[in-house]
């Protein structure tokens, strides 16, 4: 299994303090561009560093390599059906059909364009990843070829824990990667 980094706040705001540039703390710390734009509005919220110090880009969310929106990034299809439901109907079991750092694209379960969801993936029988979730909004809907649903999910948050498991996921069991 992969192995999981605990950080301490109060090494990242001594590195801010020191002046330790933005992509140097990324680097140290193993951090995506999104991960460091989630742990830099949490420690913002927590009191532990002011606005002014988080650059306005990573304040409001955005990055340079937002994949989001340019729909860039590596997708991760997997090589086995990975279980995946929404906490709001725990009994409705679905199925991972491909993965990113980004998203989600699942068949089986229940969203609404624009629904805010938190999705979890249940750990695997055999002990090789841990159980994760993470906030997500269904950003579209449609049919799939068996006639059930498929939905894509944008992530809005996850902790870094569950973001070094969904890391795991996508090196361990998925085959092919392609550009969206």
């Amino acid at each position: 299994m992969g192995m999981k980094v605990k950080i301490a706040a109060q090494d990242i705001v001594r590195d801010f303090r020191k002046g330790v540039s933005h992509s140097e703390i990324m680097k140290t710390y193993g951090l995506s561009e999104r991960a460091f734009s989630w742990v830099c509005s949490e420690l913002v919220k927590m009191g532990l560093l002011p606005h002014e110090v988080v650059p306005e880009k990573v304040a409001s969310g955005e990055t340079d390599s937002n994949a989001m929106h340019s729909r860039s990034t590596d997708r991760y299809e997997l090589t086995y059906q990975l279980p995946v439901y929404s906490t709001t109907e725990p009994k409705i079991v679905g199925a991972v059909e491909d993965i990113s750092e980004q998203g989600i694209r699942v068949t089986g379960i229940r969203a609404k364009v624009g629904q805010k969801a938190t999705l979890v993936i249940p750990k695997d029988e055999f002990g090789e990843f841990a159980t994760l979730s993470f906030e997500a909004n269904c950003r579209w809907v449609r049919k799939g070829v068996d006639g059930k649903p498929v939905l894509g999910f944008e992530i809005d948050h996850i902790s870094i824990r569950d973001l070094e498991e969904l890391r795991f996921l996508m090196k361990a069991f998925t085959t092919a990667t392609r550009k969206m």
